[in-house]
This record gives C-alpha cells, structure tokens and sequence, in this order.
C-alpha cells in the first residue's frame, strides 16, 4: 500500500478525488479523436452536399428557375460547432464536471440525431426523387454522430477503469 500512497497526489487519485495524468491526457487524446472524426464525416457530408447540388443544376439550374439551396444548406446550419465546442470542453472537466459535459453531449446528439430523422429534406436528399444516385448526406451525418457517441462511451469506460 506504501508504494501507491507515496504522495498526497496518488491518495488523490486513489481516492476517486483527482485523476491520474494518464487518464487526463487519454481523455484528450479521445476527444481529439472524437473531434476529428465528427468533423470527416461532417466535411465527407458537405461534399456529398456539393456533389447533390451539381447533378441537379446539371439537369436544371435550381436558382435560375428561381428555386433555392437553402433548405438543403440549413441542414448544416444545424451542425456548425455545437458538438465540437461541446467536446472540447469535455477535456476541461473532471469527475462531476465531467459527466455532466458528457451528458451534454449525449444530449446534443440526440437532438441532431431527432433532426435528422425528422428532416424532410434529409430524407429526400438520402432517397432522391429524380436519378442522381444514392444520396448518403443523412447516413454520413448519423455515422458521425454514432461515432461521437462510441467514443463518450470509451471515456467513460476508461475513466471507470481501476487506477493501474
């Protein structure tokens, strides 16, 4: 017991009320991670949102017939840095704190998920009406927002590990 109670810091961290370094820096590292996966899905969508746009005006000019990209732009409008500011500050918590940015994330997952799913537009542009191919904006975005929530679920199970 000495050797793991050699400092006031390691009684700490033992103790639950501080974490390790490791744990710190491994919780930075996942949201890193998390970040830049979020945001290559987010920009995979974007280009996808590119692509849609110019088979379509290939058939038709949208804004020249007096038709409008909005609706499909505000889709991620709904994206901007929400998530990504909401994560980052995930690295500046701990233990209480911690959770509750987590659980703000989660949260702000579910209603971008909600949106999505609820989205007319969203759907349109995953399943179009007219034959530009698959559209997979939707999927793409969910992949993301999937992959943010796996990646709380690896904080939070590294942070319930037992100290080494």
């Amino acid at each position: 017991m000495v050797p793991r109670l050699g400092n006031d810091d390691q009684l700490l961290v033992l103790l639950g009320i501080a974490d390790q370094p490791e744990r710190t820096k491994s919780i930075e590292n996942s949201v890193e991670s998390i970040i830049a996966i979020w945001q290559a899905h987010l920009d995979t969508a974007l280009t996808l949102r590119d692509e849609v746009k110019s088979k379509i005006n290939q058939m038709v000019d949208v804004e020249a017939r007096g038709g409008t990209w909005r609706y499909v732009d505000d889709i991620f409008l709904q994206f901007g840095g929400e998530l990504s500011d909401q994560l980052s500050a995930i690295t500046e918590r701990n233990g209480e704190a911690l959770s509750s940015a987590t659980e703000r994330v989660r949260t702000t997952v579910q209603k971008k998920l909600d949106y999505l799913n609820g989205s007319d537009i969203v759907a349109m542009l995953d399943n179009p009406p007219i034959d530009i191919g698959p559209g997979t904006i939707g999927q793409t975005l969910r992949e993301g927002l999937a992959a943010i929530t796996d990646g709380l679920k690896r904080i939070e199970t590294s942070r319930a590990a037992p100290a080494a």
